[in-house]
C-alpha cells in the first residue's frame, strides 16, 4: 500500500492542554494498532485548528473538538465521516450541527460528583465552587453536580458569581474578596485546573493559606501543570485517552461504511490527590492526632492498641470519640488508608500483588485480595486494567 491510498484523517484537537494531548495519544494508539493513517493536525490551540485540504485518493475522515459554530459548519459542509470528541452545546449554532456527527462525550456531572466525594471524605463542612469564565455548559454540569452532591450530605456549597468582564487583573480581586467571605476551612472545587490555579493565586493575594484554610481541587490532571502549581494541585483525572481511542475506532468504522455508536460517554477516573487538598480537618485533638499517626504508619503492622499507646489514652475513650467525630471505627480508618495506598500502587506502578500487600500494611496477599474484592466488588487486577490509563 503506497502513501496515496492510506486513509487521511484530519485531527482538529488542540495540543496545548493535557486532556487534549491524552485524546491525541488515544487516537495514535488506535492508529498504531489498526492503521496506518495519514494524520493531519495543527500543533496549536483550539481556536487555531483548521480543516486541511486532503487531496490524495483514498478514504477520508475527521476527528474534531468543535469549539465554534464556524468550525462546526465548515466540517459539516465537508461531508466527510466525522467524530466529534467532547462536544459543547452552549455556543450558538453548534448544538444543531453536531447532531449530524458521531459524538464521544465526557460525563461532566460525574466529575462534579467525584470531586464532592473527595472533599467530603476530607471531612470538610464548608464548600465552594468556581466555574469556567464563560459559563460553558460542561462547566455548569460539573458545578451543579458538585453542589447537589454536597447538598445530599446536608451541606451548602457557595458558588462563585463570575464577573461579566474577563480581565484577570480585575477578576482576581473579586475572587479574592469572595474567598475571604467564605467560612474556613473550606473545600473548593473548580471546573478546570486553570481555574484552580486562579483560585490559588487569589488566595495568595488575600493572604489565605492553601490547603489549611482553602483546599482546592481542579479537573484534567495535567501532570506538568499540576506539579508546577504551588502548592501542587489535586485534580480529577478524566479518561481522555480512552475517549481518543474510541473516537478513532468510531471514525474507522464510518470510513469503511460501518455503523458506529452515535454517542459514547467517558467519565472521570479518580481524584489525584496532591498537596492542595491534603489536610486533616478534625477539631477533636485526640482524633486528629490518631489520624496523623495512622496516616504516617499505616504501612507498618499497626492495630488499635498501637494507636492507643502512642496517644496515652484509654481505648474506650478514643474509640468513642473516633466514632462520634468520623462516624467509623479506628480499625476502619486504618483499613481505609491502606486500601487508598493499594489503589495508588495498582494504578501508578507495576508492582506485584505481594509487593503491594507488603507496602500497604496488609499481612498477606490473600487477605488483601479478599478485602479488596469485598470493598470494591472486583479483583485487584480487574481494577488495574479498568482504571489504569
Amino acid at each position: 500500500m503506497y502513501r496515496g491510498h492510506l486513509p487521511q484523517v484530519a485531527v482538529m484537537v488542540e495540543t496545548s492542554r493535557g486532556y487534549a494531548r491524552s485524546i491525541l495519544r488515544g487516537i495514535l494508539r488506535y492508529e498504531m494498532q489498526y492503521g496506518p493513517w495519514d494524520i493531519y493536525t495543527v500543533p496549536a490551540g483550539r481556536l487555531e485548528q483548521k480543516l486541511p485540504t486532503m487531496r490524495l485518493p483514498g478514504k477520508k475522515g475527521i476527528i474534531a473538538h468543535i469549539v465554534s459554530a464556524k468550525m462546526a459548519n465548515e466540517i459539516r459542509n465537508a461531508k466527510l465521516p466525522t467524530v466529534s470528541v467532547f462536544p459543547t452545546d452552549d455556543i450558538q449554532g453548534i448544538g444543531k450541527s453536531l447532531r449530524y456527527f458521531v459524538e464521544v462525550r465526557l460525563d461532566s456531572a460525574g466529575i462534579g460528583v467525584m470531586a464532592a466525594k473527595h472533599l467530603l471524605e476530607c471531612s470538610f463542612m464548608h464548600f465552594g465552587a468556581v466555574g469556567e469564565v464563560y459559563h460553558a455548559d460542561w462547566s455548569n454540569l460539573r458545578i451543579n453536580a458538585f453542589v447537589e452532591t454536597v447538598a445530599s450530605c446536608g451541606h451548602i456549597a457557595a458558588v462563585y458569581p463570575i464577573p461579566n468582564k474577563r480581565d484577570w487583573a480585575i477578576e482576581q480581586k473579586h475572587l479574592s474578596k469572595w474567598l475571604k467571605s467564605l467560612p474556613k476551612p473550606v473545600g473548593i472545587f473548580t471546573a478546570t485546573d486553570i481555574r484552580a490555579r486562579n483560585v490559588i493565586e487569589a488566595c495568595k493575594l488575600a493572604d489565605i493559606t492553601v490547603p489549611e484554610e482553602v483546599a482546592v481541587v481542579g479537573v484534567d490532571n495535567d501532570d506538568l501543570f499540576c506539579d508546577m502549581t504551588s502548592p501542587k494541585l489535586s485534580s480529577v483525572a478524566i479518561d481522555a485517552e480512552s475517549a481518543g481511542y474510541e473516537s478513532a475506532k468510531a471514525l474507522d468504522h464510518l470510513m469503511h461504511g460501518k455503523k458506529a455508536v452515535s454517542t459514547s460517554f467517558f467519565g472521570p477516573l479518580r481524584v489525584v490527590a496532591r498537596r492542595s487538598s491534603d489536610v486533616l480537618l478534625v477539631d477533636d485533638r485526640l482524633v486528629r492526632e490518631a489520624m496523623h499517626f495512622i496516616r504516617d504508619c499505616y504501612a507498618q503492622p499497626i492495630s488499635i492498641p498501637d494507636v492507643v499507646r502512642v496517644l496515652d489514652v484509654s481505648r474506650r475513650q478514643l474509640e468513642t470519640r473516633f466514632k462520634k467525630v468520623l462516624g467509623h471505627s479506628i480499625l476502619e480508618e486504618i483499613k481505609k488508608r491502606r486500601l487508598h495506598q493499594v489503589r495508588v500502587l495498582l494504578l501508578e506502578t507495576d508492582f506485584s500483588l505481594d509487593q503491594i500487600a507488603e507496602l500497604s500494611g496488609f499481612q498477606s496477599k490473600n487477605y488483601l485480595v479478599n478485602v479488596f474484592r469485598k470493598e470494591f466488588g472486583m479483583t485487584m487486577m480487574t481494577y488495574r486494567k479498568t482504571y489504569r490509563k
